[in-house]
């Protein structure tokens, strides 16, 4: 049977869907037999993605800024940093006692200095002069009226020689000594407070107020003058109370004697002192040139010995000491019968010994070498002696100038302030 054209037309539409229909079917299951395989490997294979925190970061000094800080100490430490000085520690100026002077200072009247004033002056009594201390001054430098040598200085020495010739009837004695430590005295009173000073004996030995300049304070001042007073007096001990002989600087090119033996007016010791504190101007009195012994070898050493100190050459020195000792006892009876102070036997050293004494040019070498090395080679001035002759010889008086003279220094000869302690019987 032929079906019709009305109802061959539904048969064909349902015909095409049937064949959509099939072929969305397979195409579905072509899809899914291709995405299977994807879905399992990533099931089984894929690793899981977990996202941690990054860890915490340490914080550390940026190079930049470390570099700077090195820098920075480096520079510090190159830097010139002012230095404590012992000027620092002492009393403030203004709370230093300055002496009471009952005197009128007339006015500065030079209009180019108006600020300038006279900030102390001193007389020093017994003709020698007519005034020491400052006279319109920094209040750290002192103007000296050194027994008529004048000067100046910041940082002060005064030296004095306290041997027993110092003592002798031709220098007055034990008054003839007073009088030098008095005006020794006023010298010290007269120092600006601003100073800095020390004081200095010597024999055939070396003592010294302090181990280094001090602050020319009230009361050091006051000390120092208790300490000078201790030297030459009447019933007390003559020359240095110490045995100290060595040098504060040594040269190798300067040696002195043997041991503790090294001559008389050890004048080299107290200026190596001085110098050894860089003191700038330095004062010393003393009545004649040093007696240096000089230096011996081991074999010259025991040959002086061997000549020297036999058995029967002390047996000598001790005979012509006992005799010496006898007519000085005779001689101060006498003198106390007159009214006169005891005479001091001079010291009996080595000098009479024949010891082989040195060159005084050595001493005067030692100086210009202790010049260049604690001054010159220290960008300091080279320091100034001033130095007194107490009735000095010519021979004596020669060296002394010439080592004032070539130490920018200069000499003055004294006279005995008091007549000598003699008279007729």
């Amino acid at each position: 049977m032929i079906p019709s054209p009305a109802t061959a037309k539904p048969l064909k539409v349902r015909s095409l869907l049937y064949r959509v229909f099939i072929l969305s079917l397979l195409l579905h299951i072509g899809l899914v037999l291709l995405a299977s395989p994807l879905v399992l490997y990533s099931y089984f294979f894929r690793r899981e993605v977990n996202f941690e925190p990054p860890p915490d970061v340490e914080r550390t000094i940026e190079p930049r800024k470390l570099e700077y800080k090195v820098h920075v100490q480096e520079t510090q430490k190159r830097s010139g940093r002012p230095q404590v000085q012992p000027r620092l520690t002492a009393d403030r100026l203004s709370e230093l006692p300055l002496p009471d002077l009952k005197i009128e200072v007339a006015p500065i009247k030079n209009p180019n200095i108006p600020r300038m004033v006279n900030f102390a002056s001193a007389g020093i009594g017994t003709g020698l002069g007519d005034g020491q201390g400052n006279e319109g001054l920094s209040l750290g430098q002192s103007s000296v009226n050194f027994f008529g040598v004048r000067a100046q200085g910041e940082r002060v020495f005064i030296l004095v020689d306290v041997s027993s010739s110092m003592l002798e009837d031709i220098r007055g004695g034990y008054n003839g000594f007073k009088l030098v430590r008095d005006e020794l005295a006023r010298l010290i009173k007269g120092l600006s407070p601003g100073t800095f000073f020390n004081v200095g004996a010597f024999a055939h030995s070396y003592d010294q107020f302090k181990d280094n300049l001090v602050l020319a304070s009230n009361d050091n001042k006051q000390n120092a003058i208790a300490w000078l007073s201790r030297y030459n007096t009447p019933g007390g001990q003559v020359e240095t109370h110490s045995a100290n002989t060595e040098l504060a600087v040594e040269i190798d090119t300067y040696k002195v004697g043997r041991a503790d033996k090294g001559g008389t007016t050890r004048q080299d010791l107290a200026l190596a002192a001085a110098m050894a504190q860089q003191a700038d101007a330095i004062f010393m009195i003393t009545d004649g040139q040093p007696r240096l012994m000089r230096h011996l070898t081991e074999e010259e050493w025991a040959a002086w010995r061997e000549k020297y100190w036999s058995e029967s050459e002390m047996k000598k020195v001790e005979q012509a000491k006992a005799r010496e000792q006898q007519a000085l006892e005779e001689e101060n009876k006498k003198r106390a019968r007159r009214g006169l102070p005891p005479k001091v036997q001079n010291e009996y050293g080595v000098a009479s010994l024949r010891w082989p004494e040195m060159p005084r040019e050595s001493m005067l070498d030692y100086i210009d070498a202790l010049q260049k090395k604690q001054y010159a080679e220290q960008q300091r001035k080279p320091a100034r002696i001033y130095v007194i002759g107490y009735e000095t010889l010519e021979e004596d008086e020669a060296f002394l100038r010439q080592l004032a003279r070539k130490n920018g220094g200069t000499f003055r000869h004294l006279k005995n302030l008091v007549k000598p302690d003699v008279g007729s019987p």
